[in-house]
C-alpha cells in the first residue's frame, strides 16, 4: 500500500523575482512565461498524476494549500477539480489547514469532493481506515497565528494500525518561518505514532527517531531563489507500507521550474573577454544536467585585473552571459552580481593615489557626503517608486540612508581608474 504526503502547495502564489517575459536563451518549450504564471498549478497536477501512477490509497496534505486570500474563485475550483481526479479513482484525500489557509476567508468556502476529508480546528481527531490498516490523526488551524503546541491533545494511537499524525507546525523553532503550533521531536515521538506528516517548512527534511518517521516534504514548487531544492527538485514524499509497517519513505519531484545560484570565480583572468569565457564555462558546467526550465542567480567573484571592466560593463557582461547560455533547456537570468576585486599592485601608482585621495575626501567630509547622498537619492528615486523587489529596495536605501557608502566608493574608485586608463 502506498501513501503520498505533500504540503505547502501555496496554490497560485506568484514566483518572486520573475516578470514572466520568457527565457533569455531563445529556448521556449512550451513557454517559460506560461510556466511562471502557472507553476503552482502545474506542480499540483503533477502531484495528482504521481498519486494515480503509483496507485496510492491515501493523499495527505499538511496545510498551506492556498496562499492567503485568492484573487478569484478559480483557485478553489481548480484545487477541488484536481482532488476529484484522485478521489474518483477510489483513493482518499485527508487535509489540514495551515496558517495561510486559516487567514484566507475564501479558503473556508471550498467544497471538497467525495472521498476528501478536512480535519476540524477543534480537538484533534482521527480518521480510522481499518480496511487499509491505517489511522490518520489530524488538526487544522483555527486562526493564522497559533502559539500553542497541539500535539499533547492528539488522540492515542489505535492498536493494529499504522498511525500517522497530520500537522502544520514549526518543529524545533526553525528560523525563517513563523513559530506557529511549535512542537519538539520528543513531543512527537511521545504520541506513539509511526509517521508524522508535517507541513510549514519549505525545505525537505526526514528525521527518524525511535522508529518514528518525522517528515517535511517541502513545498511542491520553489517560488524564489531561497527555496531552491537542489538537483533532486521539489515535491512530495511517497510512503510504502508492507506487512503492517512502513518500509520505505522516498522523495518524488513534481516541480516544473527550478532555481539555481551559481558562483563563477574569475581569479587570474587577464581581460574582460577572458572573464566572460570563464563565466560562460562555469554556468554551462553547472547546468549540464538541467532538465527543467531554470531561473539563475549568478555571482562573479575573484581577484582579476579585469575587475574594473567587469564592474563598469555589467550590462555587456549580462548580454554576453545570455548569449552563451546552454541551449538544451529554457533558462532565465534573475540577477547577475559582480563581486570581484582588483589584485594588489606593488609600488606607487600616482593615478591610483590621486583617485584614492578623492574617495577619502568624499568619505570623511560631511558636506561632500551629504551632496553625494543627495545625488544618489535623485538617481535612485525612480527605482524606489517602481520596484516591488524588497531586496533591491533594501540595497538602494542602504546607499542613501545606511552605511553602504564605503562599499560604493570602493567600487566607484576602481571603475573610475579603469575608465581613466582607457
Amino acid at each position: 500500500m502506498k501513501i503520498l504526503h505533500a504540503a505547502d502547495l501555496h496554490l497560485d502564489s506568484p514566483l518572486r523575482g520573475l516578470s514572466g517575459e520568457g527565457p533569455v536563451n531563445g529556448v521556449d518549450e512550451p513557454g517559460l512565461a506560461a510556466r511562471v504564471r502557472g507553476a503552482s498549478r502545474a506542480a499540483l497536477c503533477r502531484l495528482i498524476d504521481l498519486a494515480l501512477e503509483e496507485e496510492v490509497k491515501v493523499l495527505l496534505l499538511a496545510g498551506d494549500l492556498f496562499d492567503g486570500t485568492w484573487r478569484d474563485h478559480q483557485t478553489g475550483i481548480f484545487f477541488t477539480q484536481q482532488l476529484a481526479r484522485l478521489t474518483q479513482s477510489g483513493a482518499r484525500a485527508l487535509l489540514v489547514r495551515g496558517n495561510h489557509d486559516a487567514d484566507s476567508k475564501m479558503a473556508h468556502h471550498v467544497t471538497l469532493p467525495t472521498g476528501a476529508h478536512l480535519f476540524g480546528h477543534g480537538a484533534p481527531s482521527t480518521v480510522d481506515l481499518p480496511e487499509l490498516g491505517l489511522a490518520i490523526h489530524g488538526w487544522s488551524y483555527p486562526v493564522g497565528a497559533v502559539s500553542e503546541d497541539p500535539t499533547p491533545r492528539f488522540p492515542a494511537p489505535i492498536a493494529g494500525r499504522v498511525n500517522i499524525g497530520l500537522l502544520h507546525t514549526n518543529l524545533g523553532g526553525q528560523s525563517g518561518h513563523g513559530d506557529y503550533a511549535p512542537t519538539t521531536v520528543s513531543g512527537l515521538v511521545a504520541r506513539g505514532y509511526d509517521y508524522w506528516a508535517l507541513g510549514h517548512i519549505h525545505q525537505r527534511a526526514h528525521l527518524e527517531n525511535s522508529g518514528v518517521h518525522i517528515v517535511y516534504p517541502g513545498n511542491l514548487q520553489a517560488r524564489h531563489i531561497n527555496e531552491a531544492g537542489g538537483p533532486e527538485g521539489k515535491g512530495a514524499t511517497l510512503i510504502t507500507v508492507e506487512r503492517g509497517a512502513i518500509q520505505r519513505v522516498e522523495h518524488r519531484a513534481v516541480d516544473v521550474l527550478r532555481w539555481a545560484q551559481i558562483t563563477a570565480d574569475v581569479t587570474g583572468t587577464a581581460h574582460f573577454d577572458d572573464a566572460v569565457r570563464h563565466l560562460q564555462a562555469r554556468v554551462s558546467e553547472a547546468l549540464a544536467q538541467a532538465q527543467l526550465p531554470t531561473v539563475l542567480r549568478v555571482d562573479v567573484v575573484g581577484k582579476t585585473v579585469a575587475h574594473g571592466g567587469l564592474t563598469a560593463r555589467t550590462q555587456d557582461l549580462l548580454a554576453s552571459l545570455k548569449a552563451g547560455l546552454p541551449q538544451h533547456v529554457a533558462l532565465y537570468v534573475e540577477r547577475l552580481r559582480v563581486q570581484t576585486e582588483a589584485p594588489t599592485v606593488e609600488g606607487i601608482d600616482p593615478l591610483a593615489d590621486l583617485v584614492s585621495k578623492i574617495a577619502e575626501h568624499l568619505r570623511t567630509t560631511p558636506d561632500a557626503q551629504a551632496a553625494m547622498r543627495a545625488e544618489l537619492r535623485r538617481e535612485l528615486e525612480p527605482i524606489l517608486h517602481k520596484t516591488h523587489d524588497n531586496e533591491l529596495l533594501a540595497e538602494a536605501r542602504s546607499l542613501v540612508e545606511g552605511d553602504a557608502l564605503d562599499a560604493l566608493l570602493a567600487e566607484a574608485t576602481t571603475t573610475l581608474l579603469h575608465r581613466l586608463r582607457g
